[in-house]
């Protein structure tokens, strides 16, 4: 019996989805970081400078240990909160070129 095609398609997802988390925990223990840490990383690369109690909402974390997490990064010079927000209030940076010259310092290693 062949499965249907919503079967296969979600079943690809969920391939997809390992395969990510794989990636990400692969990349964050070769960078001496935690997974939270890397999606932080990750969110403030991709969508640019953002608030703390934005963080907080897209990384499914207590206002404490966004505190932490970015007194982490900030201490490794992976991000800064001088970026200004038009509405006030702080808002945290990852300038890419920051990231990848770390990133260049300390080679990725994929683990099979």
């Amino acid at each position: 019996m062949t499965e249907s095609p919503s079967f296969q398609l979600v079943d690809a997802m969920r391939t997809l989805q390992a395969a990510l988390d794989h990636h990400d925990t692969a990349v964050s223990e070769s960078q001496d970081l935690g997974r939270s840490d890397w999606r932080c990383l990750q969110i403030l690369v991709n969508k640019g400078p953002q608030s703390p109690s934005v963080l907080q909402k897209r990384l499914g974390l207590t206002s404490g240990s966004v505190t932490a997490l970015l007194d982490r990064l900030e201490r490794r010079g992976l991000s800064t909160d001088n970026a200004i927000s038009p509405i006030g209030g702080r808002f945290i940076s990852c300038p890419p070129k920051r990231l990848s010259g770390w990133l260049r310092r300390r080679p990725i290693r994929l683990k099979a």
